[in-house]
């Protein structure tokens, strides 16, 4: 091996090393990026420290899709239940949520403590427009649209699209 020709192939290779990184990089920030689950608010769709995959290119959402949003600097993992001009409100003597006047099944278990929903939902409301009412899995362990109120749509971060550990599978 030539030593002269050593500086032309380091280089050639930090050139490659160095473009691999920044487009790396401009995917996490603008495309895809990861996020770890803090706490057991989508149990049983996921656990605690369960990874996922992260669409930030997305901007229509729709009911069921489980975003990422910013609520004050804290980022919560949640279900989009009722999408914008939806009318959503829930009945105290029951303890149901209605999207549209249908009650939606397996939703509140009897134990949700409704003092604890802000009270503008106990009686019918329509989600604004570009915002969203979303709750998380574990309907007795979460912080959510019942507590946090409407989540704007510059609010959420992206779409869960996979979870890769601690089991590879596609979210839908």
């Amino acid at each position: 091996m030539d030593l002269s020709e050593l500086p032309k192939r380091v280089s050639r290779k930090m050139k490659i090393t160095c473009l691999i990184v920044v487009f790396l990089f401009l995917i996490n920030r603008f495309i895809f990026t990861i996020f770890i689950v803090n706490g057991n608010s989508m149990f049983p769709t996921f656990n605690h420290l369960d990874q996922l995959m992260i669409n930030k290119w997305v901007r229509e959402f729709y009911q069921g899709d489980i975003v990422i949003f910013d609520e004050h600097g804290v980022r919560y993992i949640k279900r989009i239940t009722a999408l914008p001009e939806q009318e959503i409100f829930f009945e105290q003597d029951t303890n149901r949520l209605f999207i549209d006047r249908i009650v939606i099944e397996n939703c509140c278990e009897e134990d949700t403590y409704l003092q604890d929903i802000n009270p503008i939902f106990f009686e019918p409301i329509k989600v604004p427009e570009n915002s969203f009412f979303v709750m998380g899995d574990n309907i007795l362990n979460s912080i959510d649209s019942r507590v946090l109120g409407f989540i704007h749509k510059d609010q959420i971060i992206g779409r869960v699209v996979f979870q890769y550990w601690p089991h590879l599978r596609r979210v839908d």
